[in-house]
């Protein structure tokens, strides 16, 4: 169904206004650019692949995490933790695309996107793996382990 997709652009920043005036993008009818949002959750509600093109090394793509809590199949740059959200021992749940030369490819976005069709029922059956991985109950178990490890090596 890649020819009746579309593309709906979430976000500012310097990547989305230098994408959003880009002459061959811009007169593109199927990309919107709907800039800042407060509510970004509708447009993932509508969504059957959330991407999110980081230029920066993020910690964790909290946007990402919440694709995955929408079994959404996922594209990220391998930038900083992407990588831990996408990639799981028991199936990926998506596609890395790689940042190099302090630029996003178009093309290998382009080729991650027809990856995801191509596969799309297997990685978002795969959601559910990583979903686990980044449920409330394990985040706070590890928040609990790793301040209970540093009150013992305090106290030593």
């Amino acid at each position: 169904h890649y020819n009746e997709s579309y593309l709906i652009c979430v976000g500012d920043g310097e990547e989305i206004q230098r994408l959003s005036n880009d002459p061959v993008i811009k007169n593109n009818k199927r990309i919107k650019f709907v800039g800042y949002q407060n509510i970004p959750q509708q447009f993932l509600n509508i969504s059957d692949v959330a991407i999110l093109p980081s230029i920066h090394k993020e910690a964790l793509g909290m946007s990402l995490v919440e694709g995955l809590f929408h079994n959404l199949p996922l594209i990220a740059t391998d930038r900083g933790g992407m990588p831990e959200v996408i990639l799981n021992k028991k199936g990926n749940c998506g596609v890395l695309v790689e940042y190099k030369n302090d630029q996003l490819d178009m093309k290998s976005l382009i080729c991650a996107f027809e990856d995801v069709i191509e596969n799309y029922e297997k990685y978002k059956t795969n959601t559910i793996y990583n979903q686990t991985k980044f449920s409330n109950a394990n985040f706070a178990i590890n928040y609990y382990n790793l301040f209970k490890g540093k009150l013992v090596h305090e106290s030593q």
